[in-house]
C-alpha cells in the first residue's frame, strides 16, 4: 500500500471539511491542512505513519547539524559503512562520546562489548571493572589506588562517570559476568573446564 493512500486511510477522506490531501515536502507526504483545532494523530500512532515529523515526535532525540569538511564526511561515511550504521548514527554516537570526555577527561571509549566501552584513560581497566574493585575493596579507594597504579584523581573521575552513567556500567559488568566460567557453562552445558 502506499504512503499516500496509508495515510488517506489514516486520515479519512475529508476534502470537504478542511484535509485538502497531501503534499509531497522534500520526499515526505504530510497532511497540508487539519481542520481547526484538530491534532495530528498520526503523531500519536507510530504504527500508521513513519514519516520524519511523526518520528520526531516520538523519540525523544533532538536535531543538531553540524559542518564538516568534505575529508572528515567522508571518513564518518566509511566508518558508518563498516559499521553497518548510518552516517548520522555514527556522528551521534562520535557527539555523544565527545560530550562525556569533555565532562569526564580522564574517560576514553575503545570498541567493546556492548558498543563503545569507557576506559579509564592511559590503562587497560574499564570503569565498571574499577567500579567493581572498588567494591571489592570496600570502598577503600586508596588500596585501589595502589592496584590500578594509576593517580587517586583519575580514579575518583572513572567512579564519578560511573556514578553519571550507572546503567552503562551495569551493562558492562553484566555482560562481563556472563563471559567467565560459570556464565558461560549457564549458556553452554556442555562446556568443560580444562
Amino acid at each position: 500500500m502506499s504512503t499516500f493512500r496509508s495515510l488517506r486511510q489514516a486520515w479519512g477522506e475529508r476534502e470537504s471539511d478542511g484535509f485538502q490531501g497531501v503534499v509531497l515536502e522534500r520526499g515526505i507526504e504530510s497532511p497540508a491542512v487539519l481542520r481547526e483545532g484538530e491534532k495530528n494523530s498520526l503523531a500519536n500512532n507510530p504504527t500508521v505513519c513513519e514519516c520524519l515529523h511523526c518520528m520526531a515526535t516520538m523519540t525523544k532525540e533532538a536535531t543538531v547539524s553540524v559542518r564538516l569538511t568534505a575529508r572528515e564526511k567522508f571518513g564518518l561515511d566509511a566508518d558508518a559503512r563498516m559499521k553497518g550504521i548510518p552516517s548520522g548514527t555514527a556522528a551521534a554516537g562520535y557527539i555523544a562520546e565527545g560530550v562525556r570526555r569533555s565532562r569526564f577527561p580522564a574517560i576514553e571509549f575503545r570498541a567493546g562489548q556492548p558498543g563503545r566501552v569507557a576506559y579509564l584513560v592511559g590503562s587497560r581497566w574499564p570503569v565498571w571493572m574499577i567500579v567493581e574493585l572498588v567494591r571489592e575493596l570496600d570502598d577503600d579507594l586508596a588500596e585501589a589506588v595502589k592496584l590500578i597504579r594509576k593517580p587517586a584523581a583519575l580514579v575518583r573521575m572513572a567512579l564519578a562517570y560511573a556514578e553519571a552513567y550507572p546503567q552503562e556500567i551495569k551493562d558492562s559488568a553484566a555482560l562481563s559476568s556472563r563471559r567467565d566460567y560459570a556464565g558461560m557453562k549457564q549458556e553452554i552445558p556442555e562446556l568443560e573446564q580444562l
